[in-house]
This record gives structure tokens, C-alpha cells and sequence, in this order.
């Protein structure tokens, strides 16, 4: 100390002191630095209240700690390796305990005495509310529910409700199992071409309620320069079996009349009912008394132009299994026919129409027509009235 009084205080120290006036700046080879000036980053200490190096294991006290450092200033930010941090200031993520006070981390295994105080008085005012509810409505819920299942034991039967009216004056129950019937003339029309022309029908009715009905079904066809055509009449009983569709059996009879007459009959097993986009679809197996088996397919679709105009296409088919000479029937597909009728409908009763029908014999059905001298390829223009009741 001695030795540092020789040099006067506030002036500057030579470099090769190892001391510098207070006040001053100390040279880089100095290990000391003046108090509150900067200390030299070789120093081991650095001035108080200044920066320290961050070689320095110390840092001036209330400034920034190096992270290097274990400490750091009180009062300022400590290092994320630092096991304690200032108080009054965040804790880090790792610091096991917080400064109190302050949120306290998840990981922490304490919280504030004051919140857990708060904490446990809210509990115990819930606590005692539930219970006072519970004594205070139970008795009230009990007696009702009493009530109740007194008037449920004193209740008199609906039956016996009714039994004390008149039940004269009751009206009419509803009847949902009336008998309904229809009859449809669909084609009662004349058709004609270059060759020649024929009378046509096609009728259809029906009797029974929404489940089960019986059937009468007729179409035929008659020549209107020699007399000659054919007749068929089917009876069918019918039962639905899902919505819109219905099975039918019966027995099936055609004649044919003119300068040889001849008939037969059949046992019938079909298929009618409406199919998606209201497609009325029609199918039949028929088997001859004399083992003959045959089949038919019929789909028409009605096409509203207008509220009055409706134009109606229809395809039929045949096939027969067998030949039958006397009828002129050949084996596999007999004929195909194509119809297109467009009606006016003055009402849903009544109305007249127009319309083209194209006709197609094939195989063997084609060769005994030739030899008839008859036509296997034949278009008509058609007129014609429909009918309902």
C-alpha cells in the first residue's frame, strides 16, 4: 500500500504498474481495474458496478453475470445453468422452487400457502351449500312423488272412460279395409297401313283392397276385311308383397277365331308393379295344358308434356319355349313390338289419342307368317280412345 501512494490519486498510472489511479482507466496488464471503470478483459476482477469479462468468474455486483459465471448479480437476470435465479425476478424452467409470490411452475411440488387457503375455502362453501340443498328439497320431492303415485293408483281405466258415454254418438270408426275396384279401357283404337287394318283393345280391371285383388285382363285384335283375329283373357288373383309390387296367379285363355278356330289354356305366374323412375312393368310365366311354356315382358312409362298431354311409349316382348303349329309359334323369340301413343285428357276419365306402332316377327314365328302370306315386319298409324270408371 505503500508503494501506492507514491503515485498521486487521479492521475494516470504508467502501463507497467500494476495499479492505475482511482478513477482512471487501468492498463490491459493491470489485474485490478479502478473501482467503477472498465476492467480489462485479462483482469480477473473487474471494477465494481461496471461489465466483467467473460473470463471472469465474478461479475461486478447489480450488473449483467457472464454465462460462464455460477452467479450472477442480485437483482438482474440469472443464466439458464444457474441454479438459483434473483429474487423478485423469473425463475427458470429448472430452478426447482420460484420466487415467492409469483406463479409457481407445474413441475413444482408446492404452491402459495394463500392459494391453497383460498382453495380450500371455496370447497368447503360448496360443500356446505349442497348439503343444505339436499336437506332442504328431499322432503319436498318425496311428497310430490307421493302425490303422484296416488293418482296413478286412483286412475280409472280408459275402457271404463268409455263405457260411461254414449257411445251412440261416436262417430264412425275409419274403414281400412274397403273394397275398391277399377276397369281401364287403355286401347280401344283403329290401326291401318297400306295392307290393311284391324280393330284393337286392351282392357284391364280390378276388385279387392290394398293387399288383395282379383284381376280380369283382355287384349285381342280383329281383322277388319276377313274377320279373323285372336282373343286373350287372363284371371289373376293378386297379393301385394312389397310396396308397389304384387305376385298374381291365375289361369290364361286364347282363341283364335276366323275360318279355323281353335283354343287353350294356361296356367299363369307373373310379376306387376311400378319400378324406380315409374316404370310400369309387367311379367309372366304361362305354362299350356299340353306342357307348352312361354313368357311375356311389358314396360310402359308415362311421359306428362302438359298437365293434359301425356305421351306414352310401351315395348312387349314374347318367347316361347316350344313350337306350337297350330297357333303359329315358333321356338325362342316370337315378336317384338314397339308402340308410341300420345292422349289428350279432357279429365283423368276420358281421352283420346294418336299414335304409331311398329311390329317384328322373328325365327319361327317369322317362317309361319310367310307361309301365311302375312307380313313380319309391319308399321300402323293408330287412333283411338281410352277409357276409365
Amino acid at each position: 500500500m505503500k508503494f501506492l501512494h507514491k503515485f498521486r490519486i487521479g492521475k494516470k498510472i504508467s502501463t507497467n504498474s500494476p495499479l492505475e489511479e482511482r478513477g482512471k482507466k487501468i492498463s490491459t496488464n493491470s489485474p485490478l481495474e479502478e473501482r467503477g471503470k472498465k476492467i480489462s478483459t485479462n483482469s480477473p476482477l473487474k471494477e465494481r458496478g461496471k461489465k466483467i469479462s467473460t473470463n471472469s468468474p465474478l461479475e461486478e455486483r447489480g450488473k449483467k453475470i457472464s454465462t460462464n459465471s455460477p452467479l450472477k448479480e442480485r437483482g438482474k437476470k440469472i443464466s439458464t445453468n444457474s441454479p438459483l435465479e434473483e429474487r423478485g425476478k423469473k425463475i427458470s424452467t429448472n430452478s426447482p422452487l420460484k420466487e415467492r409470490g409469483k406463479k409457481i411452475s407445474i413441475n413444482s411440488p408446492l404452491k402459495g400457502g394463500r392459494q391453497r387457503k383460498e382453495l380450500n375455502f371455496y370447497c368447503a362453501v360448496v360443500g356446505l351449500v349442497s348439503l343444505v340443498s339436499y336437506f332442504s328439497y328431499t322432503p319436498v320431492v318425496m311428497a310430490e312423488g307421493k302425490q303422484i303415485g296416488d293418482r296413478l293408483t286412483n286412475l280409472t281405466s280408459t275402457w271404463e272412460i268409455a263405457n260411461e258415454y254414449n257411445q251412440e254418438n261416436f262417430p264412425s270408426p275409419i274403414k281400412d279395409n274397403q273394397i275398391f275396384w277399377l276397369l281401364l279401357i287403355e286401347e280401344l283404337e283403329y290401326r291401318v297401313n297400306d295392307a290393311d287394318s284391324s280393330f284393337n283393345w286392351d282392357a284391364h280391371g280390378w276388385v279387392g283392397g290394398d293387399y288383395r285383388r282379383l284381376w280380369l285382363k283382355t287384349d285381342g285384335e280383329v281383322n277388319t276385311e276377313d274377320g279373323e283375329g285372336d282373343a286373350e283373357v287372363q284371371l289373376l288373383y293378386s297379393q301385394l308383397v312389397w310396396s308397389f309390387w304384387e305376385w298374381q296367379t291365375g289361369v290364361r285363355y286364347d282363341r283364335i277365331f276366323g275360318s279355323e278356330s281353335d283354343g287353350r289354356a294356361f296356367l299363369v305366374l307373373g310379376l306387376q308393379g311400378l319400378a324406380p323412375y315409374f316404370f310400369e312393368v309387367d311379367a309372366a310365366i304361362f305354362v299350356s295344358e299340353d306342357g307348352d311354356i312361354s313368357a311375356r315382358l311389358s314396360v310402359e312409362y308415362e311421359l306428362l308434356l302438359t298437365q293434359r298431354l301425356v305421351l306414352q311409349p310401351e315395348f312387349e316382348v314374347n318367347v316361347a319355349a316350344q313350337e306350337v303349329e297350330e297357333f303359329e309359334i315358333g321356338t325362342g323369340f316370337n315378336d317384338l313390338e314397339l308402340e308410341m301413343r300420345l292422349r289428350y285428357e279432357f279429365s283423368r276419365r276420358f281421352a283420346p289419342y294418336i299414335g304409331i306402332s311398329w311390329e317384328r316377327k322373328f325365327a319361327g314365328t317369322a317362317d309361319f307368317a310367310r307361309e301365311e302370306g302375312e307380313s313380319v315386319d309391319e308399321v300402323k298409324f293408330v287412333g283411338g280412345l281410352r277409357f276409365t270408371f
